[in-house]
């Protein structure tokens, strides 16, 4: 019966091991639901024309926040973003400019406020920039106050993708499906010490200027898998000598 238990004990550290089998997302500007499975929110609910509600507003695929990802695992966050709103270039409707907004991120979880801000933008070739904000200042959107904050405005630098950081891993994509619709995604990932986070979740926003659509998501940090191969590592190492104890008995 001990034996059996000593067995019981090793077969959990593998289902433990295995629970946190994840393989981080590639950051390469193409948003793949199977590499931020379990990690991401989806509301791809327009194609198409502008009179198709997104959200709290109204804009068919033009405005559609489809996914927004969030994994972190020990020190390294990841970061997504698809949309069917222009991340490069905005979007002009009815002779009105709008604009792609900035990521707000909260260390505290889904608390409504942001700590952080992540920015971008591009230049001529659409190559992308990303910058983090320490104690942002936000801007907030034109017509949905829901949808709250939309775009850094002042604050204090703290990585980027370029110099003089380049402590910040960054890509951006284009791409078409078979109904003609055209998604735009931006992927990127920073060291987590550059903030001030300690415990718990950790939740990420995302809008445009009109805030016609919006995303947000919480998640939790995992330990990174080396750490726990190593506890399960030590726990099958007291099994094995629980279970050559429990035979010379």
């Amino acid at each position: 019966m001990k034996i059996l238990k000593v067995q019981f004990i090793v077969l959990l550290v593998f289902l433990m091991a295995g629970s946190y089998a994840f393989a981080t997302p590639v950051i390469d500007g193409s948003f793949s639901t199977s590499e931020w499975a379990g990690y991401y929110f989806a509301e791809d609910n327009a194609s198409g024309p502008h009179n198709t509600k997104v959200g709290p507003g109204w804009g068919g695929q033009d405005f559609d926040m489809e996914y927004l990802g969030l994994y972190a695992e020990g020190s390294t966050v990841y970061f997504g973003l698809q949309t069917g709103f222009n991340l490069a270039e905005g979007v002009y409707h009815s002779g009105l400019y709008y604009a792609p907004g900035d990521f707000a991120l909260s260390t505290n979880g889904d608390d409504g406020s942001y700590e952080y801000g992540i920015s971008f933008s591009f230049d001529s070739s659409n190559n992308l920039s990303l910058s983090l904000w320490g104690e942002p200042t936000w801007s907030d959107t034109t017509y949905y106050t829901s949808s709250n904050p939309f775009q850094v405005t002042t604050g204090t630098p703290l990585g980027a993708n370029s110099a003089p950081f380049n402590n910040m891993a960054g890509a951006y994509g284009v791409s078409t499906d078979r109904s003609g619709d055209t998604h735009y995604t931006i992927e990127g990932s920073f060291d987590l010490g550059l903030t001030n986070y300690t415990s718990g979740p950790l939740s990420l926003h995302w809008t445009m200027s009109c805030g016609n659509d919006v995303g947000d998501i919480t998640s939790y940090p995992v330990p990174e898998p080396a750490s726990i191969f190593l506890l399960g590592a030590g726990l099958i190492g007291l099994a094995v000598t629980l279970r050559k104890k429990f035979m010379k008995n």
